[in-house]
């Protein structure tokens, strides 16, 4: 487990101890290592920041915000891709250079060489964000299976992204309204993890198996599912054929 957060805005009115106490208020997530990266990129400053918890290359060169070699792409990121190694092996093929042993680094040569094509070849648990800097686009990518929490939250000046809403909301610096909605279902029906919506207005999730594309030029945002589970229905299987099949 780590955590992350990310800021998109025009103005970047934020101390060292405001950013320090975002920070701190997820420490739980990612103990070992801490690290930021802050850019201006056209008219916004873009700011990553990152609690590692080390479990794959515990040395240094491991520390998130993990940057290309070209310094193009910024990556955080929190969860395993469990088949990382398969993965590296055919990137090496393409004469791809690693530095560390770390499944980020593999992760982030996944997406410069096959871009979102990379996601059907991962397998594991995972919500990350990407900053393209040529294309000025930040992607928000959330596993299949929904198992690494990632929120966000836009206005007409500001994006937020985060592992806990808790960063979004010292971000924000104000009060934010309860979404009585959600939290009526959720003390009458129990729902609370059934759609985007959150308990706090204007804050959402991204939802099992999408993605999400902010413009940084266009100041916009988009959301599509990337996987979407097969319902083929296979009959005639033994049970031991279909357990290779998952």
């Amino acid at each position: 487990m780590c955590g992350f957060y990310g800021v998109v805005a025009k103005d970047f009115d934020y101390t060292k101890n405001e950013l320090k106490d975002i920070s701190t208020s997820i420490n739980h997530r990612g103990p070992d290592a801490h690290n930021s990266i802050k850019e201006h990129l056209g008219k916004n400053y873009i700011y990553f920041d990152h609690n590692r918890l080390s479990i794959i290359d515990l040395s240094d060169n491991g520390t998130q915000p993990f940057c290309s070699e070209d310094k193009n792409f910024i990556l955080v990121f929190n969860g395993e891709i469990y088949n990382f190694k398969e993965i590296r092996k055919i990137l090496e093929k393409k004469n791809i250079r690693f530095i560390t042993n770390t499944d980020t680094e593999v992760l982030l040569n996944a997406w410069i060489e096959w871009g979102e094509d990379c996601l059907s070849k991962l397998r594991g648990m995972f919500s990350f964000s990407i900053l393209d800097k040529s294309k000025q686009k930040i992607f928000l990518i959330k596993d299949n299976f929904g198992m690494k929490p990632l929120y966000f939250f836009k206005d007409e000046n500001k994006f937020f992204f985060a592992s806990e809403i808790i960063c979004i909301l010292k971000l924000l610096k104000k009060k934010i309204s309860i979404n009585y909605k959600k939290t009526y279902d959720y003390l009458v029906y129990g729902d609370h993890d059934d759609s985007s919506d959150t308990f706090f207005t204007g804050i959402f999730q991204l939802r099992p198996g999408e993605i999400l594309t902010m413009d940084l030029k266009k100041n916009s945002i988009k959301r599509l599912k990337w996987w979407h589970p097969k319902t083929n229905l296979v009959e005639n299987i033994s049970f031991e054929d279909a357990k290779l099949k998952v």
